[in-house]
């Protein structure tokens, strides 16, 4: 680290005095305004786009660009005195990239009023695009049969889906990075997309596959770019839903119904046949309704907009069980249940203020709460209450400031809070217990019928203590009439081999909480008509608070467990329970130079990246558990080695003069903190357009990502189990 020190020192000295741009959220459009008739440059000719205060003038060789361009479709407008009036429609504008528009004004001395209007043509090749790149406009996504972003993302080149997660050009779940309007919306404990955003919300979604550019960062594969729209002057509004079912033939989706038992006409041998229905073949709700409006806001002077969208989506699945039996072993109402019922609700609030003509606010906050009430699990699909509900509720609040300083600079700056919590269970209460109830088989030897009480009465405590005291043989067996709870292990198991489970409880608890804080400070400026110079700074503070444990059976004061079964919450030094409070930071950095060259275009940058996980490592690898060490040094305190020659009875006796530490102890000098991992990683890219259809890029690039946390902190206490 200390040798790293002076370098990280260099590059921020470089970041503070350079002139630098923001990007991944706007594009830029740029050309040169000719004479129609001589070509020559129409120096002062002025160029704007519709419905918008951006604009620009062109040079002495007649160039002009306009940069801090949202994403989107626009009309240019080229006007000077002395010449038509020239309209452009279609112009598109890209993330991150540069759409030229090379302009030709008619001499006019009729008609000053006279405006020319053509529609721009899309080039086949984006000239500037150093990397493989993908970009998605908002007409683009209402025209695809798509429901949700994943499903736009997997329709992409090199995307693939499994499960929930995203695979990019072969990479691994994890290494793709998702923004949303310029800042990182990544889910960093498990990888995936922290906010829900909604279709009807995009303006934009660009992909990034393969190499990227400096200001891209945490990513190995690819990154997710997503610019969310805007209020405009006008009211607009959307609201579509739909009702949908399942519907299929396929005898992979029966049911049993019930076995019947009837003899063999051939052999008069008792023979089982199962009886199934299809499920399917009723009504399986989907339910689905999304509104979205936008306009600006009342009595603000069209300074102040919102845009709105809120989806409830609701299905029951198309997998099916049945409850034969209860989670306690006992007899169900055969009812059919849905084995993948999911919902969610989620929402997004995004407020737009343009303060002046150079200053836009905007505060955008994302809702989504959903809950699984399980998921399928093919050996209880006659147990099926046995299964964890599980839980998630997620907000994410995104401020951003964009200050316009002069025609070529901005700069903006922005804060993200995010908040994701989750909870897996199958009952709230983790020491919730069923009734237990006597049953004493029958025995003829004995003399005894077949007969149940319960032992909670005094006549049945009376009764239990008769059969204790006679040794007659007796079970307990969870009241059908009792409340729900957790039941001992041996109910998991299956009767036989490759049969369904008639019984049991998952005894899994689940509780995390990640959340995080990022603050972003870039600026923006175009040096010259051929030099852009981009530069940022990022800083990110993570919490990541979890529970996890396994509902164990009760101990009582003599190590045993207590029959019958009672559940018990395992204490933290058990490898039943797994828990952490752990705040990770991060810090980044960059500089990055567009050169746009008649020839040739080269993406140029430097990206320096700062990771601490503020966490703990063993001292000694060989023994890293605090609460059971194996060397007696780490357990005993002043410890010293015995003699050779004692014998087993007098080594015991000797180390009986020494005081054990309390775990808290010896974390103190069995663990010790980490050292932050740093890396400055090179970015290079080039487009060299050979004709109008055709372009050869090059990139380079090193790239870091620090690794999902759920992978970084796994088992935190560093625990060995006895086996």
């Amino acid at each position: 680290m200390q040798k790293t020190a002076p370098i990280f020192i260099t590059f921020i000295f470089i970041l503070c005095f350079s002139t630098s741009t923001f990007g991944g959220t706007s594009g830029k459009i740029m050309g040169k305004i000719t004479d129609a008739e001589t070509t020559e440059p129409l120096i002062g000719a002025n160029i704007t786009i519709a419905g918008t205060t951006m604009g620009a003038a062109a040079d002495r060789e007649g160039y002009f660009s306009i940069i801090n361009v949202p994403p989107g479709i626009y009309e240019l407008r080229a006007s000077m005195m002395g010449y038509q009036t020239k309209t452009i429609a279609q112009v598109t504008v890209n993330i991150d990239l540069t759409t030229t528009m090379n302009i030709q004004l008619a001499s006019t001395v009729l008609d000053m009023d006279a405006v020319v209007s053509v529609v721009a043509e899309r080039p086949l090749v984006q000239m500037d695009m150093t990397s493989s790149l993908a970009s998605i406009g908002t007409e683009e996504i209402d025209a695809l049969p798509v429901e949700t972003v994943t499903d736009v993302l997997e329709m992409q080149a090199g995307i693939v889906r499994t499960g929930d997660d995203l695979h990019i050009r072969g990479g691994r779940a994890g290494e793709v990075a998702f923004w949303v309007d310029g800042i990182s919306t990544t889910e960093f404990y498990d990888g995936r997309m922290g906010i829900n955003v909604e279709n009807a919300s995009i303006q934009q979604l660009q992909v990034v596959s393969g190499t990227f550019n400096a200001e891209y960062g945490q990513a190995m594969s690819g990154i997710v770019n997503i610019i969310t729209k805007e209020g405009g002057q006008d009211y607009s509004g959307e609201m579509k839903g739909y009702v949908g079912d399942y519907v299929t033939n396929r005898r992979h989706y029966e049911v049993l119904e019930r076995v019947d038992v009837e003899p063999d006409p051939q052999t008069g041998i008792n023979k089982s046949t199962g009886v199934s229905e299809n499920p399917l073949k009723e009504f399986n709700p989907i339910y689905n309704l999304e509104l979205s409006l936008s306009g600006p806001i009342p009595f603000t002077g069209n300074r102040l907009s919102f845009f709105l969208n809120g989806r409830s989506f609701a299905e029951e699945g198309y997998l099916y069980g049945r409850n034969w039996f209860t989670p306690q072993g006992n007899p169900g109402d055969s009812s059919l249940v849905p084995m993948n019922p999911y919902w969610r609700n989620s929402g997004q609030v995004k407020l737009t203020w343009r303060a002046t003509p150079d200053i836009k606010l905007s505060y955008n906050v994302f809702l989504n709460k959903w809950k699984n009430d399980r998921t399928y699990s093919h050996s209880q699909r006659y147990s099926p209450y046995g299964i964890p509900q599980q839980f998630g509720n997620a907000m994410t609040h995104i401020v951003s400031l964009n200050h316009v300083l002069s025609n070529n600079t901005f700069y903006e700056f922005k804060i993200n809070r995010f908040l994701n919590e989750y909870e897996s269970y199958v009952y709230e209460d983790p020491l919730a217990t069923v009734k237990y109830l006597v049953r004493v088989p029958e025995d003829e030897e004995l003399g005894i019928d077949a007969y149940s009480f319960d032992p909670s009465t005094t006549e049945g405590k009376a009764e239990l203590k008769k059969l204790v005291e006679q040794r007659i043989p007796f079970e307990y067996f969870p009241d059908p009439n009792g409340p729900d709870g957790y039941v001992e292990p041996s109910y998991d198991n299956v009767p036989t081999s490759y049969s369904f489970q008639n019984g049991g409880v998952n005894r899994e608890h689940q509780k995390r909480t990640s959340s995080y804080w990022i603050a972003k400070f870039d600026l923006t400026s175009q040096m010259s008509r051929k030099n852009q110079i981009k530069a940022g700074v990022e800083a990110r503070l993570h919490e990541i608070d979890i529970q996890n444990f396994s509902v164990q059976e009760k101990i009582n004061d003599e190590g045993r467990p207590i029959f019958p079964f009672e559940p018990m919450v395992p204490q933290t030094s058990s490898i039943h329970w797994d828990g952490m409070v752990r705040k990770p930071r991060e810090f980044s950095a960059y500089v990055q130079d567009k050169l746009e060259l008649s020839d040739f275009i080269v993406n140029l940058g430097l990206r320096f990246d700062y990771f601490d996980a503020n966490a703990t490592i063993p001292s000694d690898p060989n023994d890293p558990n605090i609460y059971f060490p194996f060397k007696n040094k780490n357990k005993y305190k002043n410890w010293q080695e015995p003699p050779s020659n004692l014998s087993p009875q007098e080594r015991d006796e000797y180390i009986k003069q020494f005081t054990e530490y309390t775990p808290e102890e010896r974390r103190a000098f069995m663990h010790k903190e980490n050292e932050p991992k740093m890396a400055i990683n090179p970015r290079l890219g080039i487009a060299y357009p050979i004709t109008d259809r055709g372009v050869i890029h090059f990139s380079y690039g090193h790239f870091f990502q620090v690794p999902n946390f759920t992978y970084l902190y796994q088992n935190p206490d560093y625990k060995l189990s006895a086996g």
